[in-house]
């Protein structure tokens, strides 16, 4: 081997590396393959979590009078409540069981704890405004379900799997086309956990899995006479006061959708944190440099996985809907508290029992 190729991009002594004793895999290895197959009993406490939210959902939904948004929902042809009020709520009820559930698993793909999959879901099972919405006709627990298990078959190592994500996307964005914004960070993220040494072939793959469904389920929509730009007016508050909570949506008397302030700020703390964080590793560590016969594009310093994970989170909670927010913020709040319990498995503990 050329001597110059042997040479790191930091231009120290090919020996210094030798003496440490190199990684098992890559990184983009390990988090491609790993945490390997679920244990029984992870896949047992989703279900069942999933199935208690979907009961509570239908109890608090039967024989409640119509809200203003179920009725304007209604009109678009992706509204489920255009199906009947009553046949609409258990489509949002089972929909918002199959999102805790879907949340479970994209949890634990994302941050390799099965724990920490389970705090997620959890979180988003216990919120107030997520069972608003799961009790009322509307999409919104549609769109977080689709979401949720489009991010879970995403980073799924079972290269089959990646085809019902852009199924999954493709579900979302027929019920919110702002969901279909999701086709460049999960292929982005199919490319870069998939393929080492990416080529363009990888990139036309990645966009076929996840970008095709979406489009052909925007050419439904709008086939049906539906409003490309139609959503219910409870899904559609945005920007920063949507953010801080100062702006609440109310899908009909004496109802207001607020989520669990603590879990929305830690949680939206912790992905700003942790992404913010990846991207600051990446600047300082990003370096180009000239390879016999190619051009090399690399961070030469190991990333840790946790900052690495909190920059795909960030890039999703930028483009994803507001609805789909709080799924994102519960899965960042839970790899925080799990990166916390490494050290201090009691800390970690007592922080998210509270």
């Amino acid at each position: 081997m050329a001597r110059e190729v042997s040479l790191d991009l930091e231009a120290s002594s090919p020996a210094a590396g030798l003496l440490r004793p190199p990684p098992a895999s890559s990184p983009i290895a390990q988090e491609r393959v790993g945490p390997g197959r679920p244990a029984f009993g992870f896949v047992l406490a989703a279900v069942l979590l999933g199935t208690v939210v979907a009961v509570a959902a239908l109890a608090m939904g039967t024989g409640e009078p119509g809200t203003p948004a179920e009725a304007q929902a209604a009109e678009s042809p992706a509204g489920v409540a255009g199906l009947g009020l009553g046949a609409g709520r258990v489509v949002a009820a089972i929909a918002a069981g199959l999102a805790v559930a879907g949340v479970a698993m994209a949890g634990r793909r994302l941050t390799h704890s099965g724990v920490a999959g389970l705090l997620a879901a959890a979180l988003v099972a216990a919120d107030p405004a997520f069972l608003l919405q799961a009790r009322l006709a509307l999409p919104a627990a549609v769109v977080v379900a689709a979401m949720a298990w489009a991010l879970a078959f995403s980073t799924s190592p079972i290269p089959l799997l990646h085809w019902l994500a852009g199924l999954a996307l493709g579900v979302a964005t027929f019920f919110d086309p702002w969901a279909g914004l999701w086709v460049v960070p999960l292929a982005g993220l199919l490319l870069v956990r998939g393929h080492i040494y990416a080529a363009p072939q990888h990139l036309a793959l990645a966009m076929t899995q996840v970008a095709l469904l979406p489009a052909v389920a925007l050419g439904i929509r709008a086939a049906m006479g539906g409003d490309l730009a139609f959503v219910p007016a409870c899904m559609t508050e945005v920007g920063i006061a949507r953010l801080a909570l100062t702006s609440l949506a109310q899908p009909g008397p004496g109802l207001l959708l607020l989520p669990d302030p603590v879990v929305w700020f830690a949680g939206a703390g912790a992905l700003l944190v942790l992404g913010l964080g990846g991207v600051a590793f990446t600047v300082a560590s990003f370096r180009v440099a000239r390879a016999p016969g190619r051009l090399q594009l690399r961070v030469v310093a190991p990333m840790p996985p946790v900052l690495a994970r909190g920059v795909w989170l960030l890039a999703l909670a930028l483009l994803a809907p507001p609805v789909a927010w709080l799924p994102l913020f519960a899965i960042a709040l839970a790899m925080g508290i799990g990166e916390l319990g490494e050290d201090a498995p009691g800390f970690g503990f007592a922080l998210a029992l509270v």
